[in-house]
Parts: structure tokens; C-alpha cells; sequence
């Protein structure tokens, strides 16, 4: 007889071996030259600050919220201008 904690490990290892997703390995960043078209919003908020031997960006949560409701404001203008151009 198979005990109870027996049984739910040949489960989920059976369950591990039907979901398991095939591995397939992409760089992260792409390498090469950033062809991306960048606009400055403003440097408030944003300093570095130094710890020790090492330099770090310090940005504050007002900052953080600008950037958001740019990038929200920016996404959302281009997927309707997109939408509104199809035929």
C-alpha cells in the first residue's frame, strides 16, 4: 500500500513531467546597436548616491509614477493609433 505523502510526490512528479515546458535559451538583451528612439522626461527625482566604494542611481517614487503614466499614456496613444488606422 502506498502511503499518502508517497502518493502525492509520484503525482506531482507525474504532473511535473506532463507540464514541464521545453526549455529554450534567448539572450536577454539584444547585442548590437540600440536603434531605439529615447525621450528625456526630466531629472527630478533621479541622483546617485555613493555607498562606500560604489556609485548607485537613487529614484524617488514620484519619479517612478511620472515614468509609469508616461510610458501607460505613450502605449496606449500608439495601440490606439494603430487600431484606429487598420482598414
Amino acid at each position: 500500500m502506498v502511503g499518502r505523502g508517497e502518493e502525492e510526490v509520484r503525482c506531482r512528479k507525474e504532473a511535473g513531467a506532463i507540464m514541464s515546458p521545453q526549455f529554450s535559451y534567448s539572450d536577454l538583451l539584444p547585442i548590437g546597436a540600440d536603434k531605439t528612439k529615447y525621450r528625456n522626461i526630466g531629472k527630478n527625482g533621479v541622483s546617485v548616491i555613493k555607498l562606500g566604494d560604489r556609485e548607485f542611481l537613487q529614484v524617488s517614487p514620484e519619479a517612478l509614477t511620472l515614468l509609469t503614466e508616461t510610458a501607460i499614456h505613450d502605449i496606449s496613444l500608439a495601440t490606439t493609433c494603430q487600431y484606429l488606422e487598420r482598414p
